[in-house]
């Protein structure tokens, strides 16, 4: 709290994240951690969403890995911790309702006929249409967790839907395979990546996009 009390936003993705190993002292009844949490969380959201970086709630464009993370590990965490808070739950709902396309005016994330998700990239602006975008890899069950909390938090059917569609089709695979997917596909599972998949893929496992 010393260290970052004068400089709260680092424009980093997953910025707040340190703060969710304080949840044991918060527990305990350390009000002072909880109250900075949601200092740190109004302050990256009113940063991002001056700077254009996130619409709607969410980053205008990113990939699955490091896109949610803010709002799966960070807001997940601090809607525990504090339930009654509106102002957690607003903005993880803002971001949320995009799972599965129930904001007209951000582009379709979610394929209800496949269970899928449409892209490795996608935002409250653009989905990724590119080669090899259409894969699944496990990092969307990130979008499972985002889901699972959704509902928790405001008790809408909808994302329980959500969250068993998409999962129902790993497990589908899991079960039915002789080995552990890789990805998914429309048309099914994928045992290896291309290499072009596979650098694609591990490219943005290893470092944000902008």
């Amino acid at each position: 709290m010393r260290e970052y009390a004068g400089n709260l936003v680092i424009d980093n993705h997953d910025q707040a994240t340190y703060t969710t190993s304080w949840a044991p002292l918060i527990q305990r009844g350390d009000s002072r951690l909880l109250v900075f949490m949601k200092k740190l969380r109004d302050g990256i959201s009113a940063c991002y969403s001056a700077q254009g970086r996130w619409r709607h709630g969410y980053w205008g464009w990113q990939e699955v890995h490091h896109g949610t993370e803010h709002f799966e590990l960070f807001l997940g965490t601090l809607w525990k911790l504090d339930p009654r808070d509106a102002g957690t739950a607003t903005q993880f709902l803002d971001a949320a309702e995009h799972l599965g396309n129930w904001v007209p005016e951000v582009p379709a994330w979610f394929d209800w006929d496949t269970g899928l998700f449409r892209a490795l990239h996608f935002g409250t602006e653009r989905v990724g249409d590119g080669p090899g975008e259409s894969l699944n890899v496990p990092d969307h069950f990130r979008c499972v967790n985002l889901a699972l909390l959704a509902h928790a938090v405001s008790g809408e059917a909808r994302y329980l839907e959500l969250a068993r569609a998409h999962g129902w089709r790993w497990a589908m695979a899991i079960c039915d395979g002789e080995a552990l997917p890789a990805g998914l596909q429309p048309e099914g599972p994928v045992y290896t990546l291309s290499s072009e998949a596979d650098t694609q893929y591990h490219a943005f496992a290893g470092m944000a996009g902008a």
